[in-house]
């Protein structure tokens, strides 16, 4: 997490003391099988014409929308689009933690396929972007707080619960997931000290449209 630090300096003047944009999601009555996305971006990069906007899945990168030169982003993800990219479990998740950090403490009650929807990037300049759902704001003790949301499709309900700690941090889950594609709260605080506070992954709730605030980071 340490390496969004000199972006989010740089988003300060932008986020700090702006008006908060009210996030909206619409709430499907079935699970869904596709979101939508939309929402105002917050970016480094200066865009003379649409870029492509991908979701990389390993070494395999899939268009699914676009960034505008109006400073939005837009992007959907289909059945078709879920079919190419992997499914993975709960306890693929965990496993993969695993490989780098102490998963002793997190519990996977109930497994589930699953597909996670990292930060999705783009190019532009020469340079890679990724982009995350959310925003960044001053907290009243003068630190940081990033309050990111999370996109992860589940074909069943699952619960993953408890605690991971790896060298450069450590992260909170209390993932109930249902059907769907589901908005997870991903939220961390950053002190005054520059020193990143755990994250905490909460709150899921199942979506078919999410529209709210994006920030752009570098890809170093």
């Amino acid at each position: 997490m340490n390496r969004l630090w000199p972006a989010l300096l740089l988003l300060l003047t932008s986020v700090v003391g702006a008006q908060t944009t009210t996030l909206s999601t619409t709430v499907p009555t079935t699970p869904p099988a596709a979101l939508v996305v939309q929402g105002p971006l917050l970016r480094a990069a200066k865009l003379d014409k649409a870029a492509p906007l991908y979701w990389r899945d390993g070494r395999q990168r899939f268009a699914i929308g676009r960034v505008l030169p109006d400073g939005t982003l837009n992007f959907s993800l289909d059945t078709a689009l879920q079919g190419r990219a992997r499914l993975g479990s709960l306890a693929d998740w965990k496993a993969s933690r695993g490989r780098s950090c102490d998963v002793s403490a997190l519990v996977v009650e109930q497994d589930a396929p699953v597909q996670y929807l990292g930060a999705p990037e783009y190019d532009a300049g020469g340079k890679k972007y990724y982009v995350r759902a959310g925003e960044v704001t001053r907290n009243t003790g003068g630190g940081l707080t990033l309050n990111f949301v999370m996109f992860v499709y589940a074909q069943a309900p699952g619960r993953m619960v408890g605690t991971e700690r790896c060298d450069d941090g450590v992260t909170h889950y209390d993932l109930t997931l249902q059907p769907g594609w589901n908005a997870v709260e991903d939220v961390q605080e950053l002190d005054t000290n520059d020193q990143f506070g755990p994250v905490t992954l909460r709150n899921a709730r199942v979506i078919t449209a999410y529209t709210g605030p994006w920030v752009s980071f570098e890809l170093k």
